[in-house]
C-alpha cells in the first residue's frame, strides 16, 4: 500500500508493502535484476524496497529518468549493497503540484490513499485544503482529513458546530477537554490505550478503545497498511 500524508508543507510517506517484514540491506545479495518499490527519491539517488522486504540505496540512470516515491521499478545490482534503477513501470496515477511559473511537479505515484493533515492552530488555509481535496479526488481516491494537535482545539467554540466527530489517539495524554461530559454528541474519542484521562469516558460509554498490545501495532501496520483504530474496537453501550 502506498500512502501519502499531505500537510501544508506537503510531506509524503510510504508504508511498507502489506505482509512484508522489513529487513536491513545486508540481508543477503539481491538477484541481478528484479522489481522494487521506490520509498525515497531525491536528486539522482534514493531508497528502494525489494521483493524480500529489504531496503537498498539506489542510483537513477539519466536515460531512465528520475522515479517518484511509490513507483514500481526494475533494478539491477550495482554492488553488494546498492542497486541501479533500469526501468520505471507505467504508473496508474500521479500526485502533482504546480510549481513556479505554473509548471507541474509530480511528487508521488501509484497512491492508494492520501491523508490531508491539518492542525487547529494556526488556522489552516481553507483554500489550500480544498485544493488538496480536489487534487485527491482527481486521482479517483477518497481523501482522509486528519486533525493533528487536537488538544489545541477551542472545543467550547466548536461544539455547537460539530456533531459526532471521532478523535483517534494511540494514547491520550495531557488536557483533553473534548472528552468532558458536556462534549457528548459532539466529540467521541477512540483510544488504543486507556490511560487516566479517558477512563471515565470509556466506562460511561462516551469513548471507545481498541484492545491491542503495543508490540502488535507495527506488525499490524505492516500487514494491513492501517493504524490501530481500524482493528475491531470495543464500544460500551451509549447512554
Amino acid at each position: 500500500m502506498t500512502v501519502a500524508a499531505v500537510s501544508v508543507s506537503v510531506s509524503l510517506s510510504l508504508s511498507p508493502s502489506a505482509g512484508t517484514l522489513l529487513k536491513t540491506a545486508s540481508a543477503g545479495a539481491c538477484p541481478l535484476r528484479e522489481e522494487a518499490l521506490v520509498l525515497v527519491s531525491y536528486g539522482g539517488s534514493g531508497l528502494v524496497e525489494l521483493n524480500d522486504g529489504s531496503r537498498r540505496p539506489c542510483k537513477f540512470k539519466r536515460s531512465v529518468g528520475r522515479p517518484l516515491c511509490g513507483d514500481r521499478v526494475t533494478v539491477e545490482r550495482a554492488d553488494a549493497e546498492s542497486v541501479v534503477v533500469a526501468a520505471i513501470t507505467p504508473r496508474h496515477n500521479e500526485f502533482v503540484r504546480v510549481g513556479p511559473h505554473g509548471r507541474k511537479q509530480p511528487i508521488a505515484a501509484n497512491l492508494d490513499q492520501v491523508l490531508i493533515v491539518v492542525a487547529p492552530a494556526p488556522e489552516p488555509s481553507r483554500d489550500l485544503v480544498e485544493r488538496y481535496l480536489v487534487a485527491v479526488h482527481g486521482l479517483g481516491l477518497k481523501p482522509v482529513l486528519v486533525l493533528n494537535k487536537a488538544e489545541l482545539m477551542d472545543t467550547a467554540g466548536l461544539a455547537e458546530e460539530l456533531q459526532e466527530v471521532e478523535i483517534i489517539h494511540h494514547l491520550t495524554l495531557g488536557e483533553a477537554p473534548y472528552i468532558a461530559g458536556d462534549m457528548k454528541g459532539h466529540f467521541r474519542l477512540n483510544d488504543c490505550f486507556v490511560g487516566a484521562n479517558p477512563r471515565d469516558a470509556v466506562n460511561e460509554g462516551r469513548a471507545d478503545y481498541v484492545p491491542v498490545h503495543l508490540h502488535e501495532m507495527p506488525r499490524h501496520r505492516r500487514r494491513t497498511g492501517h493504524r490501530c483504530p481500524h482493528l475491531p474496537h470495543l464500544q460500551r453501550p451509549r447512554q
